[in-house]
C-alpha cells in the first residue's frame, strides 16, 4: 500500500464526502477516504509480479494528488495539512 495522510483534524461532513468522491472519480489508482479525523489518499497493489513501471505510475499519482488536493481540501474544510505547502499555486 502506498498512502499519505493529507489532512489531520478534519471533521467529516456531507460536503467533505462529496468532495472526496469527486476526487476519487478523477484518480485511476488511488482513492481518498476520511477515517478518524484524517483524510487519507491511498493506493493498493498486489506484491506478486510487481514491476517497476506500474509501481511508478501508482506512486506518481499518489504523490501528485496529495500535493494538489491537500491544499484544495484544507481551504474548503479546514484541518491541518501533513506537509507545508511551498506556496505554489496549483489549479485543480
Amino acid at each position: 500500500m502506498i498512502f499519505s495522510v493529507i489532512l489531520d483534524d478534519v471533521l467529516v461532513s456531507d460536503g467533505l464526502l462529496v468532495a472526496l468522491n469527486e476526487i476519487n472519480r478523477q484518480l485511476t489508482y488511488a482513492k481518498t477516504l476520511h477515517f478518524e479525523g484524517k483524510v487519507h489518499l491511498q493506493a493498493t497493489m498486489r506484491a506478486e509480479g510487481l514491476v517497476l513501471e506500474p509501481l511508478s505510475s501508482v506512486f506518481h499519482e499518489v504523490v501528485s494528488a496529495a500535493h494538489i488536493f491537500d491544499t484544495v481540501l484544507q481551504k474548503q474544510f479546514g484541518g491541518r495539512m501533513s506537509f507545508d505547502d511551498p506556496g505554489e499555486v496549483i489549479d485543480a
